[in-house]
C-alpha cells in the first residue's frame, strides 16, 4: 500500500503541472470561430469560443478534454465585463474552509455550470488509497451549489436540502473533474446534477473516467427583509 500511495502521490504532483482548463470561465472569441453556430441574429456583441471540459450532462464522456463550442446566444455578453455570477461564485468558492482544506480549486463558471478540480491527496483517501467517497460527495455537493448559485438572484445564496450520490468505479487517479450542471431553477428550489470523473494520462493524452454521479436538491436564500 505505501509503494502504491507513492506512486500516486508522484502522478498527483505530475497533475499539478497540468491544469485541466485555464481558469477562464468567460474567455470568447470572435463568432467566425465558431463552426456551425447561428450567427443570423446572434445579438450585439455576441461572442462564443472553446471551453475546455463543459458539456452537458447527456453527451457521454469525450476521451480527451476536447474543446466544446458553445453557440454565440448562450455566450452573449452585454460589455467587456465577466458576467456579475462569476464574481459571486468566485467570491462565495473562496469563503469556504473546507475547499481549502481539501485543495479544491475553480475550473470554469457558466451561467448554469461549473466545474471544480481536485488532485488526489492521501489525507482524502480511505483505506484502499481511492479517494474517499466522502470527499466525492462534499466536492460534487459544492460544484452542484455554485451551478445552482450562478442562476439566483444577486443578493441569494445557497444550501443543499437533499443529494443522493452514486459510486460507479474506485476514483484511484491524480486528478479530478468534478461537474454541476442545473436542471431546473425554480424561484426557491433549484435541481441540478452532477458527475465526477478520474483523469489520468496515456502518451501524453488525458482520459476521464466517470466515477460518480449526483442528484442534488438546493435551495434559495434571501435576505430576510
Amino acid at each position: 500500500m505505501k509503494n502504491k500511495n507513492s506512486s500516486r502521490i508522484k502522478a498527483a504532483d505530475e497533475a499539478r503541472q497540468r491544469p485541466i482548463t485555464p481558469n477562464h470561465a468567460f474567455q470568447v472569441t470572435d463568432p467566425a470561430n465558431c463552426p456551425g453556430a447561428n450567427q443570423a441574429s446572434p445579438g450585439a456583441g455576441a461572442q462564443c469560443g472553446p471551453i475546455l471540459g463543459l458539456r452537458p450532462l447527456g453527451q457521454p464522456a469525450s476521451p480527451g478534454l476536447s474543446a466544446i463550442t458553445i453557440p454565440p446566444a448562450a455566450m452573449t455578453l452585454s460589455s467587456d465585463e465577466p458576467p456579475s455570477y462569476i464574481e459571486r461564485v468566485q467570491k462565495n468558492f473562496a469563503q469556504q474552509s473546507v475547499m481549502r482544506l481539501m485543495g479544491a480549486e475553480l475550473l470554469s463558471i457558466h451561467a448554469g455550470a461549473v466545474d471544480v478540480g481536485l488532485n488526489w491527496s492521501e489525507p482524502l483517501t480511505q483505506q484502499h488509497g481511492f479517494l474517499h467517497a466522502g470527499v466525492l460527495a462534499t466536492v460534487l455537493d459544492s460544484t452542484c451549489g455554485y451551478a445552482a448559485l450562478s442562476l439566483m438572484p444577486p443578493e441569494a445564496d445557497v444550501l443543499s436540502i437533499e443529494f443522493k450520490i452514486n459510486l460507479l468505479a474506485p476514483a484511484d487517479a491524480p486528478r479530478f473533474r468534478m461537474e454541476g450542471r442545473v436542471v431546473r431553477a425554480g424561484r426557491t428550489i433549484t435541481v441540478t446534477e452532477g458527475r465526477a470523473f478520474g483523469i489520468t494520462h496515456e502518451n501524453g493524452h488525458p482520459r476521464e473516467k466517470l466515477v460518480a454521479t449526483m442528484h442534488c436538491t438546493l435551495m434559495t436564500v434571501l435576505p430576510r427583509t
